[in-house]
């Protein structure tokens, strides 16, 4: 910590250093004068109820063992263990769900574990890789969801469909095109800056991933990842929350393609936000409307996401799986010197061989912190569409970050293992089958 003569030693060598030069001198000015708003952040990885969190999870993992031939008709020597990325999803469930799940309640159980083999795929849909120059140029041309400038293909049938919002999704081939005017309203809406920097010429990126309704088959596919999700990510009312996510995101191809689905973020931190590195939590309007069409502002907290111990940067992959007791899952993460789970990403101090991940806002040079606050304009009626999807994010962000990023989701493949088509163990739909034919077959005696 430094002290007070230290202080006075550091201003007296800046202003030798800087003498005549008074740019330097109105950017530490600048500085000085402008502390970023951070609110307080609860943390994300809860130390003090790890212990039960894992007991409980564990619970869980056992009984899929113990069942795992009836409800999936396959052969023990198939078994494997829940993925990373299950396990954040669990161990960041409400702890009293999480707890009634482990008394156990085997019917709960079940549809838990269902839903559960589901979310490995949704949260590839929420994750991106970077792409180097040709093949984002490849990208460009060969993208299902591109608007192609100039003349429709007369070859080609266009249909519209209409939304709530004033622009109708249109749809060509069967697939959602991007909607170029609800991306400018979104821009006019940050005002052509990054929400975060508030720097010029920002890229209009999705809160809700276009890809995963732009086509009827992903729409279709969304809506059964989504069966029973809300349970991993949501807390309160759970109703509500199912009947948000089939209106905002399932219910028509492209319909999640609007101004209240976006923000303008840099390059770079578009690439950062896709690996999960950072998230944004909302904390919700900040002003009552009393008009449809007023813009409302909503307040959203910037948080560096926790990261798992990484190997070299050539790979950047977590070197361990999470553990099953609380000792061995904690050692996965970094530790501060208190003790908590510390964030890599953000720390431009760090000593570390991996690639710096930091961002500064330049009109003041504060680094952005965890906590720190910002705001996205919506209007009024939008609003509770925007924050279900930062919400749904947020949560999806947790999981993926703790289970070990993008990275981690290499293994995962693009349908549910164990699960048929209809998003079912077929063990379960089985002997369901089987129940329903015994109460229609007639006693014969």
């Amino acid at each position: 910590m430094a002290t007070q003569d230290d202080w006075h030693q550091l201003f007296k060598e800046f202003d030798k250093q800087t003498a005549g030069n008074p740019a330097k001198r109105h950017a530490l000015r600048r500085f000085l004068a402008s502390v970023p708003v951070n609110e307080g952040t609860s943390p994300l990885l809860p130390i003090h109820e790890a212990e039960e969190r894992l007991r409980c999870v564990n619970v869980i993992e056992a009984f899929w063992e113990t069942e795992f031939q009836d409800l999936t008709l396959l052969s023990p020597d198939q078994y494997h263990p829940l993925h990373d990325v299950q396990r954040t999803a669990l161990f960041n469930m409400d702890l009293s769900s999480l707890r009634f799940a482990a008394s156990p309640h085997p019917a709960y159980m079940t549809i838990l574990l269902e839903s559960l083999c589901k979310i490995p795929c949704l949260a590839k849909m929420f994750t991106t890789r970077g792409l180097n120059k040709d093949e984002r140029a490849m990208a460009e041309i060969a993208s299902p969801i591109r608007r192609t400038p100039g003349l429709p293909d007369p070859d080609q049938t266009v249909e519209t469909i209409a939304t709530t919002s004033s622009d109708p999704t249109k749809i060509k081939d069967g697939s959602a095109e991007r909607d170029k005017a609800q991306a400018e309203k979104r821009r006019v809406l940050d005002n052509y800056r990054c929400i975060i920097t508030k720097t010029q010429h920002p890229e209009v990126c999705h809160i809700f991933p276009l890809a995963a309704n732009a086509k009827e088959t992903e729409r279709e596919k969304l809506a059964k990842y989504l069966k029973n999700a809300e349970e991993f990510l949501f807390t309160g009312d759970l109703s509500s929350r199912r009947n948000q996510l089939r209106s905002f995101f399932t219910s028509r191809v492209g319909v999640s393609d609007q101004k209240w689905n976006m923000i303008s973020l840099t390059p770079t931190l578009h690439d950062w936000w896709g690996r999960a590195f950072f998230g944004l939590k909302c904390l919700g309007p900040t002003s009552v409307a009393s008009d449809p069409q007023q813009i409302i502002r909503l307040k959203l907290q910037f948080h560096w996401m926790v990261w798992r111990r990484r190997g070299d940067y050539s790979d950047n992959k977590p070197t361990c799986t999470l553990g099953r007791c609380v000792d061995e899952f904690l050692a996965a993460f970094p530790n501060d010197v208190g003790g908590d789970v510390a964030p890599y990403y953000g720390n431009p101090t760090r000593p570390d061989p991996l690639p710096l991940v930091a961002v500064a806002r330049p009109e003041t040079g504060w680094v952005v912190e965890t906590g720190d606050i910002f705001h996205v304009d919506m209007q009024s009626k939008y609003v509770e569409h925007m924050q279900c999807a930062f919400d749904f994010r947020w949560a999806l962000c947790k999981m993926i970050a703790m289970a070990g990023g993008a990275e981690a989701l290499d293994d995962v493949g693009d349908e549910p293992e164990f699960l048929n088509e209809h998003g079912r163990f077929p063990g379960l739909e089985a002997s369901r089958k089987f129940a329903f034919s015994c109460l229609e077959t007639p006693d014969k005696n």
